[in-house]
């Protein structure tokens, strides 16, 4: 049971860390550089609240998963839980704060501007931490 649960543990991990760099650097850039910029807005703000669903749960069954690993548990938590706050909170406040820069609010462009940044922040930090668990369930 427990070579069962290290493997479904780590394979999890693995799908987070995997996921944290391949939606950036691959589903984004490619989204923007073949549609244009309403399209391509129109297109992520449906992708990345299945992103993020993603994240939560593999990050969430990763962290139960990890139960009697503190450390690898409480850095999965931590990206399921900083996650939901993006997906639920920040990413609806965001997409707010573009359309209003959008209709000519350059208040909302700045709340916009760091509203985008925090967001990257959490997204490196989160890709550092599964990166560091990953780097430990491997050595």
């Amino acid at each position: 049971m427990e070579l069962t649960q290290e493997v479904i543990r780590n394979l999890l991990t693995a799908c987070v860390f995997g996921s944290i760099i391949f939606f950036p650097t691959v589903v984004a850039p490619v989204v923007f550089r073949v549609l244009d910029g309403d399209q391509a807005s129109d297109v992520l703000r449906q992708l990345f609240p299945r992103y993020y669903l993603f994240l939560i749960i593999t990050s969430g069954l990763g962290a139960l998963a990890s139960w009697g690993e503190p450390m690898q548990a409480a850095g999965l938590a931590f990206i399921s839980l900083t996650t939901v706050f993006v997906r639920q909170v920040l990413t609806p406040k965001i997409n707010e704060w573009r359309d209003a820069e959008m209709d000519g609010d350059a208040a909302a462009g700045a709340k916009f501007k760091r509203g985008h940044r925090i967001s990257v922040v959490l997204n490196l930090v989160q890709l550092l931490i599964a990166g560091a668990v990953l780097a430990r369930v491997a050595g």
